[in-house]
């Protein structure tokens, strides 16, 4: 099952500590290592495949201040979620004029 980031962080928060060890041991990463990547692909996906407000994106994958997630998407990606936006819709549009 697929599971959206505020489900992941409900899950996460009832761990146990051994549960949490276990996790490490066997995802090589921490549960809340888990959560930040799980919620910047979904950010990813929302920003390259919707026309949705990164503000509304940023709610969606659990930040109620778009300045968090910012922060955040910045601290994963080296840029601003607006900055990967335009990179990325210059990629896109490069793809499609390679059809032409």
């Amino acid at each position: 099952k697929d599971f959206k980031p505020y489900q992941i962080s409900t899950i996460i928060n009832t761990l146990s500590s051994q549960d949490q060890l276990y996790f490490l041991q066997e995802t090589n990463m921490t549960p809340s290592q888990y959560l930040k990547k799980k919620r910047l692909k979904y950010a990813q996906e929302l920003i390259q495949y919707t026309d949705t407000p990164l503000s509304a994106i940023a709610f969606k994958v659990g930040y109620s201040n778009y300045s968090h997630f910012s922060d955040f998407f910045k601290s994963l990606t080296g840029v601003t979620p607006v900055e990967w936006s335009k990179r990325n819709q210059i990629s896109h549009l490069r793809d499609s004029h390679a059809l032409l």
